[in-house]
């Protein structure tokens, strides 16, 4: 998210430096503000989907473990 807020802080810089009208210049941020969300959802949608997995998989590993401990047990 870090790296996001850069990179749109990079856009908004250039853009000022492109579009010396006022309106277009706060058409063009609101743009790169909506990009921005769009791309944050994105990303957040992704790191969900990679923390479920893995999530998974441990909970997969925990209950082997636990089996097999309740198998030394008994």
């Amino acid at each position: 998210m870090r790296q996001l807020n850069l990179v749109r802080r990079d856009e908004v810089k250039n853009l000022a430096l492109k579009h010396k009208d006022r309106d277009e210049l706060i058409r063009m941020k609101r743009e790169v503000a909506s990009s921005l969300v769009g791309r944050g959802v994105t990303e957040r949608v992704r790191l969900t989907q990679a923390y479920e997995k893995k999530r998974d998989e441990l909970q997969k590993q925990h209950d082997s473990v636990r089996a097999a401990l309740l198998e030394h047990k008994s």
